[in-house]
């Protein structure tokens, strides 16, 4: 490097790991329970330790051989060892048929609508349309404003995603297009809220 180059920017933490899954989980706790930092480190050391326990997942999470719902699922079921949490899958994959992005975002409008709840969601975030995912993502919504999904999100990336307008995703791959570049999975939707309502 030159001496009047600018040094390239330091890595931040997070950029490196495969854990948008975890802090999903934990910032939508957050958001319910205000989950303290100190409870969330916890919940998270315990979560790596488990992983570590299975070196066959540990291996697939780190090298993003997985879509990560076992992760979000693991997440949630430690916290609801510890808070009242409750949550539901609107749109499970066993219930097949295919699952309109109207349908998505009335469901997450209608959930969101009340104080307490949140919602967990799985993105793909593509540069063109069919080429290959850019990003894979996991994050918490925190409520529809107007015609925008807020995201209550763990990336402090400048060019990461905050919210998703109304008619700006997909949720099927094949519909996938220059106005549509972003892929919600309906089957990775969880629903939170706490059993207290």
């Amino acid at each position: 490097m030159s001496r009047n180059a600018s040094p390239p920017r330091p890595l931040f933490q997070g950029q490196l790991d495969r854990f948008c899954a975890v802090y999903a989980v934990l910032n939508a706790c957050r958001l319910i329970f205000s989950l303290r930092v100190q409870d969330a480190a916890n919940i998270f050391a315990d979560t790596l330790a488990s992983l570590a326990a299975s070196p066959e997942a540990f291996r697939a999470v780190l090298a993003q051989t997985t879509d990560y719902a076992f992760l979000v699922d693991d997440v949630t079921a430690r916290c609801q060892a510890r808070y009242p949490l409750h949550q539901h899958r609107p749109f499970p994959a066993e219930a097949g048929g295919t699952v309109s992005p109207e349908a998505l975002w009335a469901a997450l409008e209608e959930w969101l609508s009340r104080p307490g709840r949140t919602a967990i969601i799985h993105f793909q975030r593509f540069l063109i349309p069919g080429g290959p995912a850019l990003v894979r993502h996991w994050t918490a919504a925190r409520a529809v404003e107007g015609e925008r999904l807020e995201l209550y999100d763990c990336s402090i990336q400048e060019n990461a995603v905050r919210s998703i307008p109304e008619f700006g995703f997909a949720t099927d791959p094949q519909r996938i297009g220059q106005d549509r570049l972003l892929l919600v999975e309906p089957e990775h939707v969880r629903f939170l809220e706490s059993a207290f309502g």
